[in-house]
């Protein structure tokens, strides 16, 4: 198109020109100086230089003609690159992948290995920086990448997702591949400001034979990725038969998760927490029960695992806070809620604002709630954990650190978390009569919460001697199956009612059924 504008404004220029030579001729008369009969040589003269401004037109017009070539080359060559890169990272992309590698695959050697790479943490950077940031951050990946395999074939699947393809002499070379890209993946990169750290996990497929299609090694090769996922970051996991029962599995429970989210058939049931020193009820700590269709309880620690990896752990974590405000409201008003906060919910934005909204729908005081978040998961995310924490404290929501002790924290790290209670890891609990090391780590424990006014509570107590021991030495809260099992909402009360006027201390303590 813009070579024909030019070529139009092109000939109206000539025109113009014409128009002007003419007009300035009659004004100077040279019309009337001329003879009657024009001569050969005035024809010819007016021919030349009828060639020459024609010889320029079709000069400029071949000039425009061949930008006009370049042009359209240039741009089906960005067309034929965009169908097979991703345009952001500059990477093969999926299309690439189910299209066009497969003959590429076939010659790449004897044994080949397929890597699925699976980015943790990088929704946390997007709601830190934007989906800007997150792009520079996947072109940074997509740099390092390149860097560390420069004759690999590096695929960006989508979203963050890649690929890593190439030759690979065993199963130790491929598991070296993935362990210089976990690497070189979770290199802290400072943007706007900010440390961003991210990891990966990784699942690997050798493939010997190549027999099978290039679709059923990196189907082979996420399965892997899948395992790795579940082994927490920065893992990579090898491909075995076993995985896929194991995936089909996985994947027969998130339906049925789904399904049991829509008809709300997973409940909270509560354990008490006690007041060791008088054996009083202070408050129910909520904890998630699910009986599948055969009517057998599914493991909280699978289902909430699926829940996390399948997106559904907001969906669940709302609708049991839901259920479990509404039953606290109907206890003493100087019990408390303890409720359990997922890891991966600290890089929601929103979580304080559906807290609140869940609050108000349900009528219970802020300072009823006690949000459990374990101290592994709060030092990995730190920066998140720091921004929950201080939203939920705002609003006068108690903070508990679960599972202390566990998570290799640093006493400047504690120092800067506000919390309100320490819960004491029931493995300490269960070995610290017994064992020197844990009763000093206990007794460490008890000061370390005295020394930051935190209170303390243990975890797993089963025995009488472990309750006495606790007690003498100072801490102030315990639960376990000593004083009763998680319960439905419905024997609350009478739980209540058999506890209420005598102290649950008076007696040896008798694990309920």
């Amino acid at each position: 198109m813009a070579f024909r504008k030019r070529a139009k404004r092109d000939a109206i220029a000539l025109v113009a020109a014409g128009i002007v030579a003419c007009v300035t001729a009659s004004e100077l008369e040279v019309f009337d100086h001329l003879p009657t009969g024009l001569l050969p040589d005035d024809i010819f003269a007016a021919l030349l230089v009828i060639g020459a401004l024609s010889v320029v037109y079709a000069w400029r017009r071949f000039s425009d003609l061949r930008l006009e070539a370049a042009r359209r080359k240039d741009a089906e060559d960005r067309v034929e690159f965009l169908a097979f890169h991703d345009p952001l990272t500059g990477l093969y992309n999926r299309q690439f992948a189910e299209t066009d590698f497969e003959p590429v695959y076939r010659d790449l050697g004897e044994q080949t290995a397929l890597l699925s790479i699976n980015l943790r943490g990088f929704k946390k950077v997007n709601d830190l920086l934007g989906h800007q940031g997150g792009d520079r951050l996947l072109k940074v990946v997509a740099g390092r990448l390149r860097t560390a395999f420069p004759k690999a074939f590096l695929m960006r699947m989508g979203g963050d997702e890649f690929c890593i393809c190439m030759p690979a002499k065993s199963a130790e070379a491929a598991e070296a591949v993935a362990a210089l890209a976990i690497e070189v993946i979770s290199k802290p990169a400072g943007m706007d400001g900010h440390h961003v750290g991210i990891g990966a996990s990784i699942g690997i497929y050798l493939d010997a034979t190549k027999t099978r299609d290039l679709d059923e090694a990196r189907h082979r090769a996420e399965l892997a990725m899948h395992a790795a996922k579940k082994q927490g970051w920065n893992q990579a996991r090898l491909y075995f038969e076993a995985m896929a029962s194991e995936l089909a599995e996985r994947l027969r429970v998130e339906q049925e998760l789904r399904q049991a989210l829509r008809e709300g058939t997973i409940m909270p049931y509560y354990q008490p927490l006690i007041h060791l020193a008088d054996g009083s009820v202070h408050g129910f700590e909520a904890l998630a029960r699910w009986r599948d269709r055969t009517g057998e309880f599914v493991p909280p620690s699978l289902f909430i695992d699926i829940a996390e990896n399948a997106g559904l752990i907001t969906e669940l974590f709302d609708q049991l806070l839901r259920r479990a405000c509404r039953d606290a409201v109907t206890w003493p008003s100087s019990m408390i809620l303890a409720f359990n906060l997922s890891p991966t919910q600290l890089s929601d934005s929103l979580l304080g604002e559906r807290i609140v909204e869940i609050l108000q729908e349900t009528g219970l005081p802020p300072e009823r709630l006690e949000i459990e978040l374990t101290e592994s998961a709060v030092v990995k995310e730190m920066d998140c954990a720091m921004r929950v924490i201080g939203d939920l404290r705002r609003i006068g929501i108690k903070i508990a650190l679960d599972d202390f002790g566990t998570g290799f924290s640093s006493l400047s790290q504690l120092a800067n978390i506000p919390f309100d209670k320490i819960k004491i890891d029931r493995s300490f609990v269960a070995s610290f009569e017994t064992n020197a090391k844990q009763m000093k780590i206990v007794r460490s424990i008890v000061g370390l919460g005295q020394g930051l006014g935190a209170a303390t509570l243990a975890e797993g107590i089963e025995l009488e001697s472990q309750y006495k021991g606790l007690t003498l030495l100072g801490c102030e809260f315990g639960q376990g199956y000593l004083f009763a099992k998680a319960m439905p909402a419905d024997e609350v009360a009478a739980f209540l009612a058999g506890s209420r006027g005598e102290r649950l201390a008076s007696e040896p303590f008798k694990r309920t059924a």
